[in-house]
């Protein structure tokens, strides 16, 4: 889960930068709706600035001006966007708001999470990826200096567990028989349902 060869990179620049320093990288977006949390990006600022040996891409999205959540540390690249596909196959950890797209592609990746849900649903997937040991959950109300670092100190501690972890649901999405299989399955549930209701209706 360390950084990989830099001579695999598109043309995102920063990704490139940070491979050739050979160190690790660490994603952070709140996604593309719900990412307006100014307070939160200047508090994961407040804890990237104490780690030497990472360097932090951050993607804010569009509803926030990166001047509004103050000083930069040396060690991180701020954005509206970046490239998320491509920086996944380099990162070592993702701090994500949980959506479901986002999950599923760090799992692919084999990218452990820390999840700090902006929403309901994405609570719902965040507690799923810390029942499976794929991350950590940050509750909304939980997403301050003390907590964000904790988990940070956690995931580097354990941060061949969390791989070992995600890798396994990777390959349980691979081995899984698809979309039209899941189709099918809950079409002939629902039709098992819908004559069972009616079998009530009309004895």
């Amino acid at each position: 889960i360390s950084a990989r060869d830099p001579g695999h990179t598109k043309s995102f620049s920063p990704l490139k930068n940070a491979l050739e320093k050979k160190e690790d990288i660490v994603f952070l977006s709140l996604g593309t709706l719900f990412n307006n949390n100014v307070e939160f990006f200047k508090i994961a600022l407040e804890v990237f600035s104490e780690y030497s040996g990472f360097t932090f891409l951050v993607s804010t999205g569009s509803q926030i001006n990166p001047a509004d959540i103050g000083l930069i540390p040396q060690n991180t690249i701020v954005m509206p966007f970046m490239p998320q596909l491509e920086i996944l196959q380099y990162c070592s950890f993702f701090i994500t708001h949980g959506g479901m797209n986002s999950v599923n592609e760090s799992i692919l990746n084999c990218v452990p999470m820390i999840v700090c849900p902006q929403q309901r649903e994405q609570f719902a997937v965040g507690r799923r990826v810390q029942e499976l040991k794929a991350g950590i959950l940050l509750e909304k109300e939980k997403q301050d200096y003390n907590n964000l670092k904790s988990a940070f100190e956690n995931m580097i501690q354990n941060r061949q567990t969390y791989f070992q972890n995600t890798l396994l649901i990777k390959e349980s999405f691979l081995q899984s028989p698809g979309m039209n299989y899941a189709a099918e399955f809950i079409e002939s549930n629902c039709k098992g349902k819908m004559l069972d209701s009616q079998s009530h209706k009309n004895p």
